[in-house]
């Protein structure tokens, strides 16, 4: 293979990393906080081990993935939205082993019966889980941050220890934590959420 041509593949090659990387919508966070109620901030992990951060349009964003995980319980249990009164962590607690007992379990659960007390147990122990998070997030003073560059800032280097329910507040308006985890943090305003 020649020199040009090898030249010409990385060339290539380059363009479409770039075009790739272009691909998806990013926007600057907005610069009146009045219009924060229709972006979504969206912090994932980099290949570098560090993290972006990128304000996506609400409309351009897939909000309902989160509706049916809330409403299935796949993966979200409860979103929390921000409230002027503290959360009843006791009675959540009470509401998520009855729920749990009364719904039945994913397939790769089938070796958790009823009738032998384990899934009692798998309940009790999921549902202290939530109960501990509550008391914790109880204890937590809210997040609220006054301009949105620091927000990002502080919420990329403290990524791993968010929540999902964690309610931030950004230059006035309410966030809620829907994604914490597996690369990918993403904050929604609870109007958006609510609606």
């Amino acid at each position: 293979m020649s020199t040009q041509a090898l030249v010409s593949k990385l060339l290539a090659a380059g363009l479409v990393l770039l075009l790739v990387s272009c691909g998806s919508t990013r926007h600057a966070a907005p610069s009146r906080s009045e219009e924060l109620t229709g972006f979504v901030l969206v912090i994932e992990d980099a290949s570098d081990g560090q993290a972006r951060h990128s304000w996506q349009r609400a409309s351009e964003f897939d909000l309902s993935w989160y509706d049916h995980l809330s409403s299935t319980g796949d993966a979200v249990e409860n979103i929390v939205l921000a409230s002027s009164r503290p959360r009843d962590c006791e009675q959540e607690h009470i509401d998520c082993f009855r729920d749990c007992m009364k719904r039945r379990l994913p397939s790769y659960l089938s070796h958790v019966k009823r009738g032998d007390g384990s899934k009692g147990s798998y309940c009790a122990e999921k549902c202290m889980e939530e109960y501990q998070d509550c008391l914790k997030s109880q204890r937590s003073p809210a997040l609220e941050f006054s301009a949105t560059h620091e927000a990002a800032e502080w919420l990329k280097r403290n990524r791993k220890e968010l929540l999902v329910g964690t309610v931030v507040v950004i230059a006035g308006v309410a966030f809620v934590t829907l994604s914490a985890g597996a690369g990918v943090v993403v904050l929604a305003p609870v109007v958006l959420m609510a609606g």
